[in-house]
């Protein structure tokens, strides 16, 4: 029995010639995938030269960047392969909620686009579902922003996320409806917290100042270190 145990474990310590191959050829795989995936050089964008502010950039806290993203100043970020599979995942997780939707009988629409024109604000809604009113059982149509976080800031949520919750805002508001949905499915074990989201028409008409402020500088504004997130992409 000893000499079987050792012949076991030998072969657990040392790989065949097979083995070596096998990882070289996914070694060859995984380094190729990354390249077929990543943009390697930075640009600058041209999805805002006629000049509009888009509804998921409107919560950021520098007037810098707004500028910047309405008048197409924003250099393009390097996406790696493993940035551009996270984004897919995100993609992927619409297509899975649209399904449980379906079958859930509360779906409406997905992917619809939103537009105002002074301020120009662009938008598009992830998904518009309906529900039974529980006054009268008349149908109603609420909004829902679908999002997906790792762990970590999974567990850090309280609410939604201050930019997710204005982008629903600005949805509400041009679609005239009262309420909405953010939801977060976490990507490491697909839990999910959901917030209700009430129409401000308040908090919508400082954003319509904001953005009609931002249109009327004639410069590019400097940093504000007070208000400025160290993410952000205005530099």
């Amino acid at each position: 029995m000893s000499g079987i145990s050792g012949i076991n474990e030998d072969r657990s310590q040392k790989p065949s010639e097979n083995l070596g191959m096998q990882w070289g050829n996914a070694l060859w795989f995984t380094k190729q995938l990354d390249a077929c995936l990543e943009t390697k050089e930075r640009r600058s964008t041209n999805i805002n030269k006629s000049g509009a502010f888009f509804a998921s950039n409107l919560g950021s806290v520098c007037e810098r960047f707004l500028y910047m993203h309405f008048y197409g100043m924003l250099t393009q970020e390097q996406i790696s392969g493993n940035l551009k599979r996270i984004f897919d995942v995100g993609h992927s997780a619409e297509a899975r909620f649209l399904r449980y939707f379906e079958k859930m009988r509360i779906y409406v629409d997905h992917e619809v686009p939103v537009r105002i024109s002074n301020p120009p604000i662009h938008g598009r809604i992830d998904f518009v579902l309906r529900k039974k009113r529980e006054e009268d059982n008349r149908l109603e149509n609420f909004l829902l922003e679908l999002k997906t976080i790792n762990n970590l800031g999974f567990g850090n949520l309280n609410g939604p996320q201050h930019h997710h919750y204005v982008q629903l805002q600005v949805y509400l508001n041009i679609m005239g409806l009262d309420t909405g949905v953010v939801l977060y499915e976490c990507k490491d074990n697909q839990r999910l917290k959901a917030f209700d989201v009430t129409r401000d028409q308040v908090l919508w008409e400082q954003i319509l100042q904001r953005c009609q402020k931002v249109q009327n500088m004639i410069a590019l504004p400097d940093i504000d270190i007070g208000e400025h997130d160290k993410r952000c992409k205005c530099s």
